[in-house]
């Protein structure tokens, strides 16, 4: 499909000023686009650094709306799942190389850029010893409700007057 045959009845030229991506935004809410469609849109994801994709939608795609009829496709869908994690690396690094810049120097600012640079866990590594009572306490309500559920099925499957567990 020529993107040039549609963009005299664009709906979404009265929001974007470049015809072809408004063009491609069209096509996609009409039919399932190609991969090549869907990468045009790439670039402008990842300036908007929106993580929320709101801002992204208004002023790219015309509309929350449009964005979200285009994300019920499950190609466009796969990609942007890879956007977002691509994303939200890139506001994370940036956000580094901030609080490493503020770390450089002698204020109370620097000392706490320091300390948490120190205490990071930037490549979410599970941090080794004994667990945590929250993480204790947390497994034991899972056992728990485990257990529950269990009973209950067991309840429902051989009722009550089975032997007990």
């Amino acid at each position: 499909m020529s993107f040039s045959r549609l963009a005299p009845k664009l709906p979404c030229l009265g929001v974007l000023h470049d015809r072809s991506i408004c063009a491609i935004i069209y096509a996609m809410t009409q039919y399932e686009p190609s991969d090549e469609e869907v990468d045009r849109l790439y670039p402008f994801f990842m300036s908007t650094l929106d993580p929320t994709e709101y801002k992204f939608a208004i002023k790219h795609v015309g509309g929350w709306e449009v964005w979200q009829a285009m994300l019920k496709i499950p190609r466009v869908k796969t990609k942007v799942d890879k956007w977002r994690r691509e994303l939200d690396i890139k506001i994370r690094s940036e956000a580094l190389a901030r609080i490493l810049e503020a770390s450089q120097g002698e204020t109370r600012d620097a000392l706490s850029a320091n300390k948490y640079l120190l205490e990071a866990n930037f490549l979410g590594k599970e941090k080794v010893g004994r667990p945590s009572k929250e993480a204790i306490a947390t497994e034991a309500k899972k056992i728990v409700a485990r257990n529950e559920q269990i009973i209950e099925d067991h309840k429902r499957l051989f009722g009550e007057s089975s032997s007990s567990l």
